[in-house]
């Protein structure tokens, strides 16, 4: 639920994905000037926080993230977005009332293993199993989006077709009953074809023949589409690499399938995507609006932080920081 307005907020900072690695996230925030006072970091200049989403799973300390970030929104010194890893949090607790035994997520060995760190914290000490309850609550009542009339922020894609799905309490998670949950999450629902592109991002269905693997080893025939990229062949449509683009250059490619076009001149703030540094240095992919946050730390990469403002002339690379654990 929206806590802080940022309607005259001039200096913000955005924040990619931690994925429970706790120690950067220190790090970034005392490098960027914030002050832990009283265990709520805050920055002395009155600069506020968007975390974009995905704090969990992956790493060492999600218990940690989940409490620093959720102290600085409960103080309002900063928005939390849900990601998909924070949805599938919520799937993977909540019963499904109509099949019983069953989960809204399935709790298939898949989706143990990427949960696994999230959970396993909680469950080490019996004292945190209440805890794990109040962070789900939590997670809950995230927004799914910012519309802000500088910029725009999501956790993997904007496209207004699926945001317009959602009222403006579903979208700020004031008003979510356990409709908008089942709705989120059954197989051909508005909500959860829109919830799955917002927070895990369009998705382009490959040639027939043509799979890969992804991060986590599973094989896929769909890959994440470029949204914000030219689509006018694979290489500016389809996320993969080297390999698969040298694969599918041996189909034909149509324009006009699955095309995304953002006609929005302000800038958005996404994370989701793994992107790899160029050169060990931040990039934004699609100048001069797109801003990715995601550069893979949840698998030993960087933190990514763009420092916005409103007096700044455009996007630019060298607001992009990168932290590491020091």
């Amino acid at each position: 639920m929206l806590i802080l307005d940022l309607t005259s907020q001039d200096r913000i900072d955005f924040i990619g994905d931690i994925h429970g690695h706790h120690a950067v996230l220190e790090t970034a925030l005392d490098r960027l000037g914030y002050q832990n006072l009283s265990g709520i970091w805050r920055h002395p200049q009155g600069v506020k926080a968007v975390f974009l989403g995905d704090l969990i799973d992956r790493g060492p300390a999600n218990i940690a993230v989940v409490e620093t970030v959720k102290a600085m929104v409960e103080a309002g010194e900063a928005i939390c977005l849900m990601g998909n890893h924070e949805l599938n949090a919520i799937h993977f607790s909540t019963p499904d009332p109509s099949n019983e035994g069953a989960y809204l997520r399935a709790r298939s060995d898949k989706n143990l293993r990427q949960h696994i760190a999230f959970l396993s914290e909680y469950h080490r000490d019996p004292k945190k199993a209440g805890l794990l309850q109040e962070h789900i609550a939590w997670f809950k009542t995230l927004p799914l989006w910012i519309d802000h009339d500088e910029f725009r922020a999501v956790h993997a894609c904007w496209s207004p077709k699926h945001l317009e799905r959602f009222s403006a309490s579903e979208r700020d998670g004031g008003d979510r009953s356990k409709q908008f949950w089942l709705r989120t999450a059954r197989a051909g629902d508005r909500h959860k074809d829109a919830v799955e592109v917002l927070l895990k991002g369009a998705e382009y269905k490959l040639p027939p023949g043509v799979s890969y693997r992804d991060k986590d080893g599973n094989e896929r025939t769909v890959a994440r589409l470029q949204w914000w990229g030219e689509q006018q062949d694979w290489r500016s449509t389809v996320w993969a690499w080297e390999e698969v683009y040298q694969e599918l250059e041996q189909h034909k490619f149509d324009a006009q399938r699955g095309r995304f076009d953002d006609n929005d001149e302000r800038p958005v703030f996404f994370g989701h995507y793994w992107v790899p540094p160029r050169r060990g240095q931040p990039w934004i992919v699609a100048p001069p609006k797109a801003v990715c946050l995601d550069f893979c730390a949840g698998s030993g990469g960087p933190l990514c932080v763009y420092r916005w403002s409103a007096a700044d002339l455009g996007l630019d690379a060298a607001n992009q920081l990168l932290f590491r654990n020091i």
